[in-house]
């Protein structure tokens, strides 16, 4: 009966998802033709993202967590690739699951699953080094939204909104370091203030 609640539960998730985001009066800057990176953005900021980027062929790294395996069953209905690590403890086991997987295009919120809140990992950083891949910021902005009460106040947009994103320069990292880590997450707010700014 718990199993059958979830499967309807997961469901009208993703039905929100995709009725809200057919709503979006969305402006692109930047956007690129193919995907291929490692493309990074809040937590806060996922609604959006799931819904504009569906069936492109992106792998999702996603928290082992429950929390994980439950946004597991919303993105797979909408085409995404959905590989199970974290970013804590270096990406090592994120790796080697997102090498079987052969991908190149990959998604990935560097403040979650738990934050703290816009605090990038560097296991980022580590999985962009071994996998050659570089590193793209992504910034989003919602003119109207309810703001949760959760650890990284989670953004939901508005039905008819408008819904700006600005896909940032391909950042290269060759060595995993904290300046490193650092120039990332600059690069990635600095990004999320130039959004509101279109």
């Amino acid at each position: 009966m718990k199993k059958m609640i979830l499967k309807v539960g997961f469901w009208m998730v993703t039905l929100l998802v995709k009725i809200v985001g057919r709503t979006l009066r969305v402006k692109e800057e930047g956007r690129p033709k193919k995907f291929k990176g490692i493309y990074i953005f809040w937590h806060s900021d996922f609604f959006p993202l799931v819904y504009l980027n569906k069936n492109n062929n992106i792998t999702v790294l996603v928290s082992r967590h429950r929390d994980g395996e439950y946004l597991s069953q919303i993105l797979i209905p909408l085409g995404y690739k959905v590989v199970r690590g974290s970013s804590d403890d270096g990406g090592a086991m994120a790796v080697r699951e997102l090498v079987k997987f052969n991908t190149t295009a990959i998604a990935i919120a560097p403040d979650g699953p738990r934050g703290p809140k816009k605090k990038l990992k560097k296991g980022v950083i580590s999985i962009a080094k071994i996998l050659k891949l570089p590193i793209i910021p992504v910034g989003v902005h919602l003119d109207k939204k309810i703001i949760l009460k959760s650890w990284d106040r989670f953004k939901l947009p508005i039905p008819f909104t408008r819904c700006k994103i600005y896909w940032g320069k391909p950042i290269v990292v060759t060595e995993v370091s904290e300046e490193n880590r650092k120039k990332v997450e600059e690069k990635l707010n600095q990004i999320n203030e130039t959004v509101r700014e279109l």
